[in-house]
């Protein structure tokens, strides 16, 4: 499932911004290691459990609850041997073996449970470091219901992590909707997903 995390993760905090106008907001929360805008109208929550950190971002109010847009950051501990590796070998290696769609595909998949339809690759970076982006597409059976989703997904290391960053639009009123909720989010997606820095390790 796209939209949540797992069940062990705690809330930890939730910031819902009053100076809406102000424009996006950035923010370095001490448990992400992170720093990363968060969009006028957004609010972010902080999650924790074991070898996780994350961060999500929604609508301060969704103007409609049966289409809605999402991002969320998630930081994952690898084992202590990757500390000792600096950022310039990671990108090294990770450029050796860029992820092609069926790489993706692969990996999406198994981390939604649904099969995912990649449709476009690239590369970019988060902060320093290089990371590969997927733009895809799924649906999720829900009782009578089916979820649509589209999604851009940025994945990347750091020393002693691993990085998801994605945004995504989900529609129960079909696949059409969630695509078009995702073009006309990409202002919102596309300023926070390059706004996102990984610090370096301490």
């Amino acid at each position: 499932m796209h939209l949540s995390f797992s069940n062990g993760f705690i809330a930890l905090a939730a910031c819902i911004l009053t100076s809406l106008q102000a424009g996006a907001t950035e923010v370095s929360p001490p448990d992400l290691d992170a720093s990363f805008a968060v969009p006028v109208g957004w609010k972010y929550q902080m999650h924790l459990a074991p070898g996780r950190v994350g961060a999500t971002l929604s609508p301060v109010h969704d103007a409609n609850e049966a289409n809605v847009a999402r991002c969320r950051i998630d930081r994952h501990e690898l084992p202590a041997h990757f500390r000792s590796y600096t950022q310039a070998q990671l990108n090294s290696a990770y450029a050796s073996k860029p992820l092609t769609r069926e790489d993706f595909a692969a990996r999406l998949t198994q981390q939604a449970g649904v099969p995912v339809r990649v449709l476009e690759v690239g590369e970019a970076k988060l902060g320093s470091s290089l990371a590969y982006w997927a733009l895809s597409q799924s649906s999720e059976q829900k009782g009578s219901t089916t979820a649509h989703y589209m999604s851009k997904t940025y994945l990347s290391q750091t020393p002693g992590f691993a990085w998801n960053v994605q945004c995504l639009t989900a529609a129960t009123t079909g696949a059409a909707e969630a695509a078009t909720l995702f073009r006309s989010s990409t202002s919102t997606f596309e300023p926070f997903l390059a706004s996102v820095r990984p610090h370096a390790l301490k």
